[in-house]
């Protein structure tokens, strides 16, 4: 019967953070240890990528975490979006707004699946780019 497990990693200093490998023990008598490579998204760009046998695939960075010491304040809520009362029908868009707060001057990163859905406007509501530098990476 499986079962999953949970692990938690707990960072000691600063730094950038690479989980390579799982170790653990069962009743202090089995040693069990699993190196965990994972594999980034298949590339299929240029024609030896497209027809290779067991695939060419990218780097892969979701076991690789940024420690930092202090982690900013941030505050959202969404601005726009139909209450309880009002029905939001299948396929139906509406408009709304994400509003973000705080943070100081960490550098935040916004990631989204429908990047033309997404705009940025400055804090008064005018059509200038709040200082934000927007990029399609890995579009």
């Amino acid at each position: 019967e499986p079962k999953r497990v949970r692990f938690a990693v707990v960072p000691k200093r600063e730094g950038l953070l690479i989980v390579e490998r799982v170790l653990w023990h069962v009743f202090d008598q089995v040693r069990c240890d699993r190196r965990l490579e994972l594999r980034g998204r298949r590339l299929r760009a240029t024609l030896p990528q497209r027809s290779s046998k067991e695939g060419v695939y990218g780097p892969d960075h979701r076991l690789e975490m940024r420690v930092r010491t202090s982690v900013p304040q941030v505050h959202v809520r969404i601005e726009g979006w139909p209450s309880g009362t009002e029905p939001l029908l299948h396929g139906e868009l509406r408009q709304c707004a994400l509003v973000i707060a705080g943070g100081g001057s960490a550098k935040l990163r916004i990631s989204s699946s429908h990047p033309g859905f997404v705009t940025f406007a400055a804090a008064g509501g005018g059509g200038d780019e709040a200082g934000a530098r927007v990029s399609y990476e890995g579009a």
